[in-house]
């Protein structure tokens, strides 16, 4: 029983395939260090068997798929203050694992969302 091991989703009629039922955007979301080179950091598109076209000129962590997405992240997922702390915190970091590396963007992501946006962290 749910009670038994936490909480539970239960419907309270037939939920058909397919139906949505929950729409909640994610409180964090970062590309996982081994995926940067592939994944666009804005809009989350895989390359299609290629490189992203364009890093970070400043910290070298975060890729996009075109200028659009590297511009639109400046104002949300990838802002200056996200791009400086990334430079300076994985500068010494050349022995870590790429899980290692992987968590600690994650991490400042997340202390940076507390201190910016309180309301969303909440």
């Amino acid at each position: 029983s749910a009670t038994a091991i936490g909480q539970g989703l239960f419907a309270a009629r037939n939920v058909s395939a397919g139906e949505v039922i929950l729409e909640e955007l994610p409180l964090l979301i970062h590309v996982d260090d081994m995926a940067k080179h592939e994944t666009c950091s804005h809009c989350f598109r895989m390359a299609s068997g290629e490189k992203l076209v364009h890093m970070c000129a400043a910290c070298g962590e975060v890729g996009f798929c075109s200028q659009a997405c590297m511009d639109a992240a400046a104002e949300s997922s990838h802002t200056t203050a996200e791009c400086t702390a990334l430079k300076h915190s994985l500068r010494e970091t050349s022995e870590w694992t790429d899980e290692d590396r992987s968590l600690l963007r994650m991490l400042i992501k997340a202390l940076l969302l507390r201190t910016q946006n309180p309301e969303g962290w909440a």
